[in-house]
């Protein structure tokens, strides 16, 4: 089951994707559609530099954020790079 985003049928909506990289090797692509309200925060940002999670971080609008540790990062350098980002999680699993 999907949450819902408990809009209107007729409420703007704007596609983003984009193409993640890794030492010049792609590595993922993503494609997602944003309210109206959320998508248009995007539009002067440089794109190419910063990423959407941190535009977008849910401490900017309020909204619980969890950083899910994958096996990328290493658990005792979580801290550092939260500090780093600015953008701190509420939850951390």
């Amino acid at each position: 089951m999907y949450p819902k985003l408990d809009l209107y049928p007729t409420s703007q909506l704007i596609k983003l994707e984009w193409i993640r990289y890794a030492n010049d090797e792609i590595v993922a692509f993503y494609h997602t559609w944003l309210p109206g309200s959320y998508g248009q925060l995007l539009f002067d940002e440089d794109l190419e530099h910063k990423n959407i999670y941190d535009i977008l971080g849910g401490n900017r609008f309020g909204v619980g954020t969890m950083l899910v540790l994958s096996g990328n990062s290493r658990p005792e350098l979580i801290e550092c790079e939260i500090s780093a980002t600015g953008i701190i999680p509420d939850y951390i699993c």
